[in-house]
């Protein structure tokens, strides 16, 4: 009984093993299938669309005077570096 059991435990991992090393296909779509795949995104966007704008709307402010406020520090830098030489 212990041999049988054995048996079928070592079969299960040599399968799983063996298919596990499989490369899976990639996958393919039709051009109906990436009609529908489109479709279906373009619905999920436009009613995200409003959103993300005014997100950026309150966003921009704020990213404008960290963008500026880096580029002057950098400046700042290098000024210092060539008034060292």
């Amino acid at each position: 009984m212990l041999i049988n059991r054995s048996f079928y435990i070592i079969l299960i991992v040599i399968t799983g093993l063996h298919f596990s090393c499989i490369e899976k296909q990639p996958l393919y779509l039709n051009s109906t299938q990436l009609k529908l795949v489109d479709t279906l995104a373009k619905h999920q966007i436009i009613p995200l669309r409003a959103e993300l704008d005014s997100l950026c709307e309150l966003r921009f402010e704020e990213e404008v005077k960290r963008a500026t406020d880096s580029i002057v520090i950098e400046r700042i830098r290098e000024i210092n570096k060539k008034m060292v030489r």
